[in-house]
């Protein structure tokens, strides 16, 4: 990266740069918790960020447009709208992923995950609550739409971006040049960068015995917490392990703690919040195969969520018991 401003721009320590200009800081790459770098920093945390050439890290398996919680920040908490700078079909595919996250599915058919139907005691108008949540204003009915929340300025054919008195070119090497009121301050490279581990995983540790039955934290605190890690856990039973809503990296650290992750190969996941489900497609693109538990509901939002993610289109999702075990198998074909 070549920095032509006199201030020097910052590697964040969870991944991706921090840059200061005339519209506050500017943000490129968002890798899963920066929001808990930036949130320490002068500035605070970004209003704008660059989504850089590829929204997911294949060798990590992360997402490198992790605006989740920048957007829940600026919105709820300080009250405005962030901006993401990107392309046109990068636009539609972060649109994707905040649908899920953000409002969860268009469709809702829940009916068959209550064992009586609609005639279970306590079932629920799902869409009636979700809309509650947002409704903007009960005069008007509105409801909340991502664009309430998150405004994109898209390159144009000729690889430029302007807002405010910044402007944004990437040149044929996919180098992004920042300038500010037409001075160049920065040239960023398309590519991330990402902070060596904390531990070292190729050092020797001492052997995990996991034990007849335990539980192991991985976290236990929130996604806007700086100072400690997200919340998550493992319940060992038998000697294997079933993580709950793994966060992000945390099989790297089990690893580096000398835990063999083979231990654990069953993934309980509750909903599709970027701090419950960025470590659950982790586990599943290092592993190949994994037991995981979820709803019908939940398993399909996951899917277009990670299609939108990774720009890998599921063809077809099949399940049925196809081994005559008793248990519920997924078959998830690619197109």
């Amino acid at each position: 990266m070549r920095n032509l401003s006199k201030k020097e721009p910052i590697k964040l320590h969870r991944g991706g740069i921090l840059l200061s200009t005339s519209s506050g800081n500017i943000q490129f790459g968002i890798p899963p918790e920066t929001i808990k770098d930036t949130m320490l920093l002068e500035g605070g945390v970004p209003f704008i960020f660059i989504v850089p050439r590829y929204l997911f890290n294949i060798e990590k398996g992360i997402s490198l447009a992790d605006l989740e919680f920048p957007i829940y920040f600026n919105y709820f908490i300080r009250e405005q709208k962030t901006r993401a700078i990107c392309t046109e079909k990068q636009r539609k595919r972060l649109e994707i992923v905040l649908q899920e996250a953000l409002f969860g599915p268009k469709k809702l058919n829940i009916i068959n995950e209550f064992i009586e139907g609609k005639a279970t005691p306590g079932y629920p108008d799902l869409r009636k609550e979700m809309n509650y949540f947002r409704n903007l204003s009960e005069k008007s009915g509105h409801l909340m739409q991502i664009s309430d929340l998150i405004e994109f300025i898209t390159f144009d054919c000729d690889g430029k971006a302007e807002f405010d008195d910044i402007e944004i070119y990437i040149d044929s090497q996919r180098e992004f040049h920042i300038f500010d009121n037409a001075e160049e301050i920065a040239i960023i490279p398309s590519d991330i960068h990402f902070p060596p581990p904390k531990v070292n995983i190729n050092e020797q540790k001492t052997p995990f015995y996991p034990p007849l039955f335990g539980i192991t934290t991985l976290g236990a605190s929130h996604g806007f917490d700086p100072d400690a890690n997200t919340s998550g856990m493992i319940i060992w039973t038998n000697r294997r392990g079933t993580v709950i809503d793994p966060p992000v990296n945390s099989f790297e650290n089990l690893i580096g703690l000398g835990v063999n992750s083979k231990l654990v190969d069953n993934v309980i996941l509750t909903h599709c919040h970027a701090d419950h489900d960025a470590g659950t497609l982790q586990k599943l693109l290092e592993e190949g195969k994994v037991n995981l538990y979820t709803t019908r509901t939940i398993f399909d939002s996951f899917m277009r969520k990670s299609a939108g993610l990774t720009g890998v289109e599921f063809g077809s999702v099949a399940w049925g018991d196809y081994d005559n075990d008793d248990d519920l198998d997924i078959i998830v074909t690619g197109s």
